[in-house]
């Protein structure tokens, strides 16, 4: 009797542990958004305010003196998501004035959904969870040179989830407080997480989308490269084009970031302090259950403490997260 006491106790445990493994899961695939949506809603203010500031009439300029856009074939039709890993130390700079964590622009990609998506500036975890992030010491869009944009694909709203269906002329369209730029796909491929060849500068304007390859996996990247087709500007000058010191310098805030240990020792003691906030209130709402007599009470409790338990374990779970890396 014992016995079979404990191997019950020993069973509700683990059903209570899996079903909180699943919630989590499920807060990552849509919890997630919330948080995202939240963050590009306040973004989209801020570029607003940008713009009103730096309003001006536009003006109409003829496309980057390029070579023809090439056709290159794709080399599978996977997905990816998020940043390239480098190696060696940042410089911490960002790109010419633009401060980091700040909204550089909207993008717009018809083909996968995607309808003015706030840009950041940054790929480090906390930017990549407000939505596409642009490389620093990368050029920004409409400027000479290799723009590059990580997403994520599978969390935080999942900006990039479908870009895997982009084909070769689809037009993608940033707009920043310098004017509007109209790019087209020129080709696809899919590389390894340490391969950020692709992030190096180049001679004509073009634009690098980067993300996790394939869905729900950090074991590649799909990049997707675009030619800038033509300009409209807004009579503002750009910000100037920063270069950092070398390629490695300046994307290599991408590994050492949002591929490694999330938020790290910061996020510690909210996980600790939410955790046992969550066991506390699911222990007390269960107590109080066992221990009532009619159904009245018991559907008061429910109403009352499910509740609870549902925005502290929320609330621990959006802490839970910071520690784990934003490959996804």
């Amino acid at each position: 009797m014992v016995q079979h006491g404990v191997l019950k106790k020993v069973g509700t445990a683990l059903c209570i542990l899996g079903a909180i493994l699943l919630a989590f899961v499920a807060f990552q695939l849509w919890g997630t958004s919330f948080s995202e949506h939240s963050a590009q809603t306040r973004l989209k203010t801020e570029f607003s305010a940008q713009l009103n500031a730096h309003s001006s009439t536009p003006r109409t300029s003829t496309p980057p003196t390029s070579s023809s856009p090439t056709t290159s074939t794709a080399q599978g039709d996977t997905s990816g998501g998020d940043v390239l890993q480098t190696q060696g130390g940042s410089d911490g700079t960002s790109t010419g004035s633009v401060a980091a964590g700040s909204p550089i622009g909207l993008l717009t990609i018809v083909r996968i959904g995607m309808v003015d998506d706030v840009i950041i500036e940054g790929v480090d975890d906390a930017d990549l969870r407000q939505g596409p992030g642009h490389y620093p010491g990368t050029p920004l869009p409409g400027q000479a040179g290799n723009a590059a944009i990580a997403g994520h694909r599978t969390t935080y709203a999942a900006p990039f989830y479908n870009l895997d269906q982009l084909r070769t002329g689809d037009p993608i369209v940033v707009r920043t407080i310098a004017g509007t730029f109209h790019y087209a796909v020129t080709r696809t491929m899919i590389v390894v997480p340490t391969d950020s060849s692709v992030l190096d500068d180049t001679a004509v304007s073009e634009l690098t989308l980067t993300t996790c390859n394939p869905r729900y996996s950090a074991a590649q990247r799909l990049v997707v490269v675009a030619l800038l087709q033509s300009s409209r500007l807004a009579g503002v000058a750009q910000p100037p084009h920063h270069r950092g010191p070398s390629r490695t310098s300046a994307t290599s805030t991408a590994s050492t970031s949002s591929l490694g240990a999330g938020g790290g020792g910061s996020g510690v003691a909210g996980v600790v302090l939410w955790g046992l906030l969550a066991a506390i209130v699911g222990f007390f709402v269960a107590l109080i259950w066992r221990r009532s007599k009619s159904r009245v009470p018991r559907w008061t409790t429910a109403l009352v403490g499910v509740p609870g338990i549902f925005v502290t374990m929320f609330v621990f779970f959006g802490h839970l997260s910071t520690l784990l890396p934003a490959s996804f």
